[in-house]
C-alpha cells in the first residue's frame, strides 16, 4: 500500500484535570468534569457559530500513545482485542474522538464537559454534533 501524506495543524490545547493516562477516564461518560479548550490565535475565527449548549464532538491527539500496541485488554479481567476494537488511545493513528457538551464560548477559549484526555492534549478539531433523522436511523 502507498503511504499517503499528510498534515495535521494543531488548532488548540485541551486542559483537563488530568495529569496523567492513568488518571483519565476509561470511559468519558463516567466522569463528567469541566475542561477548557484554549483555541490558536490564528483559528479563533474558525470557532464562530459555536453556542451553549449544544453537543460538540473533540478530535484529539494522544501524544502519550503507543503507537506500535496491536492488541489489549479493554479491562482486567476481558479477553484481548486489536487496538481498533476499543476506545483506548494507544493506536497506531492516536486521534482521540470525545462527545462532549459545550457549556460555554469565550473569545480564545471554550469549556466542555466530559472530555477523557491528559491535561495539555493537542486539539486537532471541533465537529458539532448532529441528530439523525429518524428515517435515516440504522
Amino acid at each position: 500500500m502507498t503511504a499517503v501524506g499528510m498534515e495535521l495543524r494543531v488548532i488548540g490545547l485541551i486542559r483537563t484535570p488530568y495529569p496523567g493516562i492513568a488518571d483519565c477516564p476509561g470511559q468519558p461518560w463516567t466522569r463528567l468534569a469541566e475542561s477548557t479548550i484554549e483555541i490558536v490565535p490564528e483559528y479563533l475565527e474558525a470557532v464562530d457559530g459555536l453556542t451553549a449548549p449544544m453537543r460538540l464532538y473533540v478530535l484529539w491527539w494522544a501524544h502519550l500513545a503507543n503507537r506500535d500496541l496491536r492488541r489489549r485488554r479493554p479491562t482486567a479481567d476481558a479477553s484481548p482485542l486489536g487496538v481498533l476494537a476499543s476506545r483506548g488511545m494507544h493506536r497506531p493513528n492516536p486521534i482521540g474522538l470525545t462527545l462532549t457538551d459545550l457549556i460555554a464560548v469565550e473569545p480564545g477559549r471554550i469549556t466542555v464537559r466530559g472530555l477523557d484526555c491528559v491535561d495539555r492534549t493537542p486539539l486537532l478539531d471541533l465537529k458539532p454534533a448532529v441528530a439523525i433523522p429518524a428515517q435515516y436511523a440504522l
